[in-house]
């Protein structure tokens, strides 16, 4: 990781907004010390968007890039939707990056907006359009059952998951370059604004969650 933290505020996610960066010359030993001693062949940064540029990131983030060309190993990372433009993407290809995992979590507009993460739709279909003509593989994750703040209830139902699926196999049968997708069940973790709101309808001290909330309505 070259950080912690991240700067979006998203409804379901426990990680914290204070973002706490990395020298750029420890996270150089630390890929010399994986390439030289440890001798992996890859790397994965498992940063919440390892494309942020926020604080003056954006020539350390190119300088890290160039330098993991420069050490010919192949990398992967996580990132955002409409974060990654054309230039940044042809920049991280030639400089040995083979993967990037992305976080869909639904193909409902509404449900998405009240999610609070502000790349959706448009961008989605942007960035993907953008990484086929690459050859960078791509990861998908799709997150279900969550419950939004301010609605009173959970807003997901069946159309909402048919939305999303459908919307998935027409990516997958437009860009050849997906390989994964993961399905995921909203989790409750404690100190998100999901689970505050939840709270007025789950008993979490129990170790059984009421059986008709959350749910996934079978196809």
């Amino acid at each position: 990781m070259t950080y912690r933290g991240c700067p979006k505020r998203c409804t379901f996610c426990p990680e914290t907004q204070v973002l706490n960066y990395r020298q750029f010359s420890s996270i150089i030993t630390e890929i010399k010390d994986i390439i030289d001693k440890r001798k992996y062949q890859a790397i994965f940064f498992d940063d919440s968007i390892f494309t942020a540029r926020s604080n003056g990131r954006k020539h350390d983030l190119e300088d890290l890039i160039r330098y993991l060309g420069h050490s010919r190993i192949e990398w992967g990372c996580q990132a955002r939707m409409g974060d990654i433009d054309k230039k940044t993407l042809q920049l991280m290809e030639e400089n040995g990056c083979t993967y990037i995992y992305f976080g869909i979590e639904s193909a409902d507009d509404r449900l998405f907006d009240d999610m609070q993460e502000g790349s959706h739709g448009d961008k989605i279909v942007e960035t993907m359009r953008l990484l086929s003509n690459t050859g960078v593989r791509v990861g998908l994750s799709l997150c279900f059952s969550m419950a939004i703040p301010g609605a009173g209830k959970m807003r997901e139902a069946k159309e909402n998951v048919r939305k999303t699926i459908n919307f998935i196999k027409e990516l997958s049968d437009r860009c050849g370059n997906i390989v994964l997708i993961n399905l995921d069940l909203a989790t409750f973790y404690p100190g998100t604004k999901m689970t505050a709101v939840s709270e007025k309808r789950i008993d979490f001290t129990q170790p059984i969650i009421h059986h008709g909330y959350p749910c996934v309505f079978p196809l």
